[in-house]
């Protein structure tokens, strides 16, 4: 496929992408993330040594961030620290397989610019949803979240169940402005940038917590808000508070994301109930 075509540019969003399924086979985990990624690199090092590659990368190359001192609010964790998010100089510490996996594949991919001229940047993203996301009980908790949520118009009674207690918070960054940073980063000049990491989400204002998105839903839908939830363990690796500090990808790229966050929220929540 490289030597065959002459790209300007290659996003790398082939993954596996679910830390539960690589707890389970550590071994596909690897071979799909880290092994893919490198055979992705030797063919551009061989056939197309000037393309751009837009490595997609995840927050998950942080670990749990248990190191972070941490304060439990009413609906959510929040860091006493780092108020506005984490940014790239916080310590990477791979936890579980996937981001063991995904760690490893970005310190290829930066390598890559360094030792082989290549023109690379990963992103570690946060939390991405919109239109279009199809999800699962392991993957893209927002739209698992809004249609566990619409169950409830069926069936009053439906009890959602969580993972942890819910407060657990993200930055969420809706897939069309992810869409518009891929473009200013493919017309951007790579020399600028060449070999760095960005943390990539929708930042502080952007930010939710699992309880918090049940709220919005409740407060803007005509289903019963009485809810039942029942709490689970916590999952291997899940980190508690993780928001992006967008910063750098501001300074670098002139972007930042909307702040239209309910208006998102359902537009996606539109999509998931009528395709």
């Amino acid at each position: 496929l490289i030597s065959n075509n002459n790209f300007d540019s290659i996003f790398h969003l082939a993954a596996q992408v679910a830390m539960t399924k690589s707890i389970a086979d550590p071994v596909n985990d690897f071979t799909i993330n880290t092994i893919g990624t490198l055979n992705l690199l030797n063919a551009m090092r061989e056939n197309s040594s000037t393309a751009k590659l837009i490595n997609i990368s995840s927050n998950k190359v942080y670990g749990d961030i248990s190191w972070d001192i941490l304060e439990e609010h009413e609906t959510r964790f929040i860091s006493k620290k780092f108020t506005e998010g984490y940014d790239e100089d916080i310590r990477i510490q791979f936890s579980s397989p996937y981001g063991c996996s995904k760690g490893s594949a970005e310190q290829y991919v930066l390598d890559y610019s360094n030792t082989y001229n290549l023109n690379t940047v990963s992103l570690r993203l946060s939390t991405i949803y919109g239109k279009n996301q199809h999800f699962t009980f392991d993957q893209g908790w927002i739209g698992w979240f809004i249609n566990e949520f619409l169950k409830l118009k069926d069936n009053p009674s439906h009890i959602i169940e969580v993972q942890g207690n819910g407060k657990q918070v993200r930055d969420v960054l809706n897939v069309d402005d992810l869409i518009d940073l891929f473009i200013k980063i493919i017309n951007s000049d790579f020399k600028n940038f060449n070999g760095q990491c960005f943390n990539i989400g929708g930042g502080i204002n952007n930010s939710l917590s699992i309880l918090e998105l049940l709220s919005i839903l409740s407060r803007n839908s005509k289903i019963e808000s009485n809810f039942k939830i029942k709490e689970n363990p916590w999952r291997i690796s899940d980190q508690k508070f993780y928001i992006s500090n967008i910063t750098k990808a501001k300074k670098y790229f002139n972007w930042e994301p909307s702040n239209n966050l309910e208006e998102n929220i359902y537009s996606y929540v539109n999509w998931i109930q009528n395709g």
